[in-house]
């Protein structure tokens, strides 16, 4: 599977959000995809609408204009980055997809299964993410931010403040590190 050229046309805007919310870029164009395949106008039977599907009180809370116009689309992609933010998605990506979509079964494993393609598209990446190599630090949990490292080696702390690195928590447990500058996977242990 490749990334789908409807959603890496937004790969600039993703990546500015996701430096602002410290988030993974390439997560934010994975969750386009699975919310709206790319498509801006198309709203869902429930009512959600955008590229990033909000509802409208939702959209409300955090600035999202609904429409096509490059303003509208902007306010999609950094409401999302915001709203996952808000549901803790540093920490648990998991869980926060899940609140994302009102525990739509299987929606967060469909968007994490995403990100791998959408890795090139954006600024902050180049090239296919390897998952070799292991870091030592281990993740703990913070609200909203930038994640923390408590064993992590000197830099990594402020790597994460910088937006440069991510975390994420994948199906059975596993945690992978992102570093937005070399394009690597890199696990991490627990």
């Amino acid at each position: 599977m490749s990334a789908n050229p409807k959603v890496s046309r937004f790969a600039s805007i993703a990546d500015e959000a996701a430096a602002k919310y410290h988030e993974n870029p390439a997560l934010l164009l994975a969750d386009i995809e699975e919310e709206s395949g790319g498509n801006p106008v198309d709203p869902s039977s429930a009512g959600a609408e955008g590229l990033t599907q909000f509802i409208p009180g939702t959209a409300a809370e955090y600035g999202v204009k609904y429409g096509s116009s490059l303003e509208d689309e902007r306010s999609q992609i950094f409401g999302q980055a915001a709203y996952l933010s808000s549901l803790g998605v540093n920490s648990n990506p998991t869980a926060a997809l899940e609140a994302y979509s009102g525990n739509t079964p299987g929606y967060a494993s469909a968007v994490l299964a995403k990100v791998a393609e959408y890795a090139g598209a954006t600024g902050s990446t180049s090239g296919s993410p390897s998952t070799s190599g292991q870091t030592g630090a281990t993740n703990s949990s913070t609200s909203g931010g930038a994640p923390s490292f408590s064993n992590a080696p000197e830099g990594l702390e402020g790597l994460a403040k910088k937006g440069l690195l991510y975390a994420a928590i994948l199906g059975g447990g596993a945690a992978m590190l992102w570093l937005g500058t070399k394009t690597t996977l890199q696990p991490v242990k627990p």
